[in-house]
């Protein structure tokens, strides 16, 4: 269900977008994914690695996405208590978003962990926590899953209450669902992304940006960028029958 953005939130997400863009994170010029890796056919790039010293500014936009879409001015009855994700170099994504929340929007008493490449959690999880994960995209779901399972395997008297990605690129898992909708009901918890990815490809089509005024999104990747959501809708209906 599409969630109303506010303005700051929105402003935030254009941020986010332009970054993605601008330092090469989603691109649309055949640059090589991530190690996690894209099926040949998609028409982008992933690699969240290219803005880690920017992952402050990342921060910035899930504390914004927290806080009007999650959180709402709920003081008394928080909807969630604890965050947790991976680190990326040594940087706890966890803990960024948790500080910008104190720092921007006043709120206090959220806890934070990470997980630990090898398995594991990194920080105390108290019982009754309810906790949110966070990651980057969501392209196949295992991290999710892996983080997920670390969590309840951490303090089983938690509840997780759903996942904050950066970007749902539409993948389909291996039951021909759409990888957040398999996620959801797998796991029972909601799925949310800070930037939803057509509109990013939609606001830029066309742009130019930056001092060099590039253009990001030209005609050729806007179609392709189509192509590929409607072969992927295509896919998903065929399997199910219950997509639309």
């Amino acid at each position: 269900m599409e969630k109303t953005r506010p303005r700051r939130l929105l402003e935030a997400e254009n941020r986010l977008a332009y970054l993605f863009l601008s330092k090469g994170a989603v691109s649309f010029d055949g640059s090589e994914n991530d190690e996690r890796s894209m099926s040949s056919n998609v028409p982008f790039s992933l690699n969240f690695g290219k803005i880690i010293n920017e992952i402050g500014d990342v921060a910035d936009a899930y504390a914004n996405y927290v806080a009007d879409v999650m959180i709402k001015g709920r003081r008394e009855d928080m909807p969630l208590t604890h965050v947790h994700g991976p680190a990326y170099s040594g940087i706890s994504l966890a803990v960024l978003i948790v500080t910008k929340l104190k720092e921007m929007r006043r709120i206090w008493g959220i806890r934070r962990s990470y997980g630990l490449k090898g398995g594991g959690v990194y920080g105390k999880i108290e019982p009754g926590a309810k906790v949110l994960l966070v990651d980057d995209f969501i392209i196949s779901g295992r991290t999710v899953r892996k983080n997920y399972q670390a969590v309840r395997d951490a303090q089983p008297a938690a509840e997780v209450v759903g996942c904050l990605a950066s970007l749902d690129v539409r993948s389909i898992d291996d039951k021909g669902r759409y990888v957040i909708d398999g996620l959801e009901e797998d796991l029972g918890i909601e799925i949310h992304t800070v930037l939803p990815f057509s509109n990013m490809v939609w606001e830029y089509h066309g742009m130019k940006t930056g001092n060099d005024g590039k253009v990001y999104v030209d005609d050729r990747a806007f179609e392709d960028f189509n192509d590929y959501l409607r072969g992927q809708r295509a896919k998903v209906t065929r399997t199910s029958g219950t997509h639309t």
